[in-house]
């Protein structure tokens, strides 16, 4: 039974013997392989346990005889051996004179028949076979690996020449009519209707915001930054191929090397210290290359990906701005229509006026009945020429009174039920409802109060400074809306700028109401 080592051993030693079996010196090449076949009839190898890709050749598994004892090679002049009769390891590391009828004393070895390979002219056609095949061989496996370099400068100027044609994206997030038709029959206004739209606070703020918005430079900004990211993953894929193509060119000439080494070890013992300075060296240049390969493609990655993060932002920055710009076209034509509304019940001129009006809005922005509150009808006379209007539009008999009968069941319920809640309120007047119920409820009503507070003002960007405070008659939810927008701001300075103002503010609103509560002093004669 033999061992696991001395098989690992063996195995070795049989492929650095095939390999030298593929060498041009005939008598070389026959030593090695009766040797091969004497080291595996010994450890009792199979075809199987030789790594095929370590050999130089595959064809020298199918020379070696591997059933019978090793082939007897006769030689010109074989000298008879003497019997050993000591340990293997003794004759393995001890040190004898040079025997001048062995084969690989005063010889040429396979470097230097590979180095004269050209000068010499007297070789046997087996031998100029063998060594023409190597050389071919070796050369395919040499130039498989070489860069296109033309073809990846035609790929260079095909991207630079796409990076030129930029796709106009002016109109990739502007909503069609259907959308802002749903979102106006969405959109009702929580201020009061006989009050001029334009005083509201809170969609002044942000007509504001909307007039300051720069439509075009937020464009041309997104097609910049398209055109740079394209050009950033191009970038980044040029950098990535060139990593592939070098480690490529590094794995073929480890192969290369490793397949030299094999094949030429017994040489390469005579100058192994200059083979391992030049190793070494190698191994440096290619490590220094691959490192500076892979630093760029990080630094491609990190600016691909910057890009990407800049271009989501201010996509969703100009998303938000359209979405504001509807909800405040939409707020407006039903603060108007709401206005006319009530306008339109009252008697002569004004009412007719008011009600044409009505008309000229629902017809212009696509709105029916249904689209309407039921509770902003004061009059049934009102509703009823409205119903005609409608109903009138309608050919169908049955499809009439049905929307007939809808109309004035939802009329009738209206004015009796619970009104609905609305689908958009105005959120400036929704916090200062909240403050006015947080400062009369308890603890924990007043802290969940305060937190919807928190979330509106930072989702619709309103300050404390925009709030009515007069409705805050407790101071402590005074101090913790104060606080909470103070933490917010980082400079210390600004921020104690901000509340000795709104301190300053809320303390001349409660000087006012408290000389507003103190009654009258009596005239005295």
């Amino acid at each position: 039974m033999v061992s696991i080592r001395r098989k690992k051993k063996a195995i070795s030693k049989v492929v650095k013997l095939l390999n030298l079996a593929t060498s041009s010196n005939s008598s070389e090449s026959k030593m090695a392989l009766r040797h091969a076949e004497s080291v595996i009839h010994q450890n009792a190898l199979k075809k199987y346990e030789i790594p095929q890709s370590m050999l130089c050749d595959v064809n020298t598994l199918f020379r070696v005889n591997w059933s019978l004892p090793s082939r007897a090679f006769s030689t010109e002049s074989e000298p008879q051996k003497p019997k050993v009769t000591e340990s293997f390891s003794t004759r393995r590391f001890s040190e004898k004179p040079v025997d001048t009828n062995r084969s690989y004393a005063n010889s040429k070895t396979i470097l230097d028949d590979y180095c004269e390979a050209n000068e010499s002219k007297d070789k046997g056609v087996d031998d100029k076979a063998t060594f023409g095949s190597d050389l071919n061989a070796t050369a395919d496996r040499s130039t498989d690996f070489k860069p296109n370099t033309k073809k990846s400068q035609e790929n260079v100027s095909t991207m630079n020449y796409a990076a030129d044609n930029v796709i106009n994206a002016a109109n990739a997030f502007r909503p069609d009519a259907v959308a802002f038709t749903d979102r106006l029959r969405g959109q009702y206004a929580s201020s009061n209707p006989d009050m001029p739209f334009e005083e509201d606070k809170y969609w002044n703020k942000i007509y504001t915001q909307l007039a300051d918005f720069n439509e075009a430079d937020v464009q041309s900004k997104l097609d910049a930054l398209a055109l740079q990211q394209k050009l950033a993953e191009e970038s980044l894929k040029e950098k990535r191929n060139e990593r592939l193509l070098t480690e490529q060119e590094e794995q073929a000439e480890r192969s290369e090397r490793a397949k030299i080494e094999r094949s030429f070890e017994e040489a390469i013992e005579k100058a192994f210290q200059l083979r391992a300075q030049s190793y070494e060296a190698w191994e440096k240049r290619r490590s220094d290359i691959r490192m500076h390969c892979l630093r760029e493609e990080r630094d491609a990655l990190a600016g691909f990906e910057e890009l990407v993060e800049d271009y989501n932002k201010i996509t969703s920055d100009y998303q938000r701005h359209i979405q504001l710009k509807e909800e405040y076209r939409a707020a407006k034509i039903m603060h108007e229509l709401r206005k006319q509304l009530s306008n339109a019940v009252k008697q002569g001129e004004e009412g007719r006026t008011s009600f044409d009006s009505v008309i000229d809005i629902m017809a212009s922005n696509d709105l029916s009945l249904r689209d309407l509150e039921f509770s902003d009808i004061k009059s049934k006379s009102l509703f009823i020429k409205l119903l005609e209007r409608e109903t009138a539009k309608i050919d169908d008999i049955d499809a009439r009174e049905n929307y007939t009968d809808d109309m004035l069941t939802k009329f009738l319920t209206s004015t009796v039920g619970v009104k609905a809640q609305q689908k958009v309120v105005n959120p400036l007047l929704k916090i200062e409802e909240l403050l006015a119920s947080a400062s009369v409820s308890s603890q924990f009503e007043a802290q969940k109060s305060l937190d919807q507070i928190f979330h509106l003002m930072s989702s619709n960007g309103i300050s404390i400074k925009d709030v009515n405070l007069a409705v805050i008659s407790k101071y402590s939810v005074f101090v913790r809306l104060l606080n909470w927008e103070a933490e917010q701001i980082v400079s210390i300075t600004e921020r104690e700028r901000f509340t000795a103002g709104v301190l300053e503010n809320y303390v001349a609103l409660s000087i006012d109401a408290g000389d507003a509560k103190k009654p009258a002093a009596k005239k005295t004669v």
